[in-house]
């Protein structure tokens, strides 16, 4: 037999729905994207590089990522920019000077 939904429960379900759609709205318009691709290796890399490119989402060679454009993700590139092809939000080669 189908659950009766109380006018309470259906309240609340709408609620939910509306706040998902309002955090997807604001994940979409969040501002300016990193693109970030992996282009070297880790290999004979001092751990904490290696960890940063874990923290990125980096974890195999030629990954490409957009992240959000803030300080604290590029602190995190700028550590391993000699690992790394940047690109800013549009689409053209940043160098690593600029970070």
């Amino acid at each position: 037999m189908p659950e009766k939904t109380s006018p309470e429960n259906a309240n609340i379900a709408v609620e939910a729905s509306k706040k998902s759609n309002a955090t997807r709205k604001l994940k979409s318009s969040a501002g300016a994207l990193l693109r970030v691709k992996r282009v070297r290796s880790a290999i004979r890399r001092p751990q904490e590089q290696k960890d940063t490119l874990r923290a990125l989402g980096l974890t195999r060679m030629n990954k490409l990522r957009e992240l959000p454009d803030n300080p604290s993700v590029r602190g995190m590139v700028a550590k391993v920019a000699h690992l790394l092809k940047v690109e800013g939000e549009d689409g053209k080669n940043s160098s690593k000077k600029s970070l």
